[in-house]
């Protein structure tokens, strides 16, 4: 098959955590896990640590590549979670969680039973950090390290919850497959939980981070459920289950912090002889990313007197704006420092769902110091999955407003009857300016008020 050497993917027809299937992050594959061995193979020869564990992934053109086959150990193969196809985690009934590359034979162990859990069963990645679920001990829905790690040694952290007999992470609670999903601008990050929950009475529970801690939000009661993937449109969130014996459809227009209710909608019902495991949506071809761009108009302003000067700096998004999302900024170069600045000159900025624009306001601090015009250049950083940032850059101009008077000594014969001086002034010299002048006589002066005109010291203006 164009040059790949397929290895044989099978599964345990009775173990009911294998086959959760996944779509890689970018939408391009279609990612699942099995043995290397043949149909009909005992559970005692497949789960032996001298069978290969298959890696397979199927592309948009259709394509199947199951030609990476890796040594993970002894048990049940189960869950798998890639962002591009190109590298995956994998999860074992003894080994934790595993990263390798497509194509390789050997894989990195994250954990041991030091550090977490090792009998693990989905997994995900969410906002760039991986997660699983797992019944081990007092472990259910947990981060693996930070981010997406490759490394071994990783600690496993179960979500922040209240601890409660409702908790994701409630002793009851037998977690399967379970889908994120980010649907308020008032929670950074993913705000929102969906499990597949296989406990007597179980079924699809969803869960809200509320003041850091996922809090239930309720249940629709399906037995055995234990696949799930979903997708999110405008405010409402369409989510796909499986049993062994269905494939059922959920759907909540309850938005963030929400009470899920109602039930399910069979979609199809396993044959004889045949059982449903994982879900996940068909492979597609890699979208562009949309984007966040800066206005592409520099921005040059006085900088005050006195008074701070706000730069008001708009933010456009392209494509559709159903979801929220967002990108970091920052001051990041220029000839202005950190003096000429009153407040913050980084931050988030947040476009919310529906919202195309959005501003964010940098504050320059004004002052009495003469000075060249100075520049600063505002960058865009992290956006949003699915975004890129371009232009990215802007570069705005600080002008000086301040201006400075200097006099030069004048000096005249008494009979010339007047003593010239020249006033100069530097900086701004945009707007008309008036100076007032005294002359004062200190001590050690010759000179005395009778030595000018009317007998009096001049004044006036210039």
């Amino acid at each position: 098959m164009r040059g790949i050497t397929n290895q044989t993917l099978t599964a345990i027809g009775n173990s009911a955590l294998e086959g959760l299937l996944s779509r890689s992050a970018d939408g391009r594959f279609l990612m699942l896990t099995g043995y290397d061995t043949a149909v009909a193979t005992t559970n005692a020869a497949a789960l032996s640590a001298t069978t290969g564990r298959v890696i397979g992934r199927v592309g948009v053109d259709g394509l199947v590549d199951t030609s990476t086959s890796v040594a993970i150990g002894s048990g049940n193969v189960r869950g798998i979670a890639s962002e591009t196809g190109a590298t995956f985690y994998v999860s074992t009934s003894t080994t934790g969680v595993s990263y390798g590359a497509f194509g390789t034979a050997t894989v990195t162990q994250l954990n041991t039973s030091a550090t977490g859990p090792v009998n693990v069963r989905g997994l995900g990645l969410y906002g760039g950090q991986l997660y699983e679920s797992t019944m081990s001990g007092s472990f259910r829905i947990a981060t693996v390290g930070s981010g997406e790690p490759t490394t071994a040694g990783q600690t496993i952290t179960n979500i922040a919850s209240d601890g409660s007999a409702t908790s994701p992470n409630a002793t009851a609670a037998a977690p399967g497959a379970f889908f994120f999903a980010d649907l308020t601008t008032a929670v950074d990050g993913v705000d929102t939980l969906y499990v597949a929950d296989s406990r007597s009475g179980g079924g699809l529970f969803k869960y809200s981070l509320v003041g850091g801690l996922w809090t239930a939000n309720g249940s629709i009661v399906d037995s055995g459920l234990t696949g799930l993937t979903g997708a999110i449109s405008g405010g409402t969130v369409t989510l796909f289950g499986t049993t062994g014996t269905a494939l059922d459809l959920f759907s909540d227009m309850t938005g963030y912090n929400g009470i899920l209710t109602g039930g399910s909608t069979r979609l199809a019902t396993a044959a004889t002889n045949t059982a449903f495991r994982g879900v996940a949506f068909a492979p597609q071809a890699a979208v562009a990313n949309e984007t966040i761009a800066l206005q592409t108009t520099a921005i040059s302003q006085s900088e005050g007197t006195g008074t701070d000067t706000v730069y008001t700096v708009t933010l456009t998004r392209t494509g559709s704006t159903a979801a929220a999302a967002s990108a970091s900024y920052a001051v990041v170069a220029g000839t202005a420092d950190a003096a000429d600045f009153v407040g913050p000159t980084t931050g988030t900025a947040t476009f919310a769902a529906g919202q195309s624009s959005t501003t964010v306001t940098i504050t320059v601090a004004g002052d009495t110091l003469v000075e060249g015009n100075e520049t600063f250049v505002l960058a865009l950083s992290s956006p949003s999955t699915g975004y890129d940032v371009s232009p990215a850059t802007l570069t705005n101009t600080i002008l000086n407003d301040d201006s400075a008077f200097a006099i030069a000594a004048g000096s005249a014969s008494e009979a010339s009857g007047s003593i010239p001086f020249v006033v100069t002034r530097s900086g701004d010299l945009s707007q008309a300016a008036t100076l007032s002048y005294a002359v004062s006589l200190a001590a050690g002066d010759t000179a005395t008020a009778s030595d000018f005109a009317g007998g009096t010291l001049p004044t006036g203006e210039v």
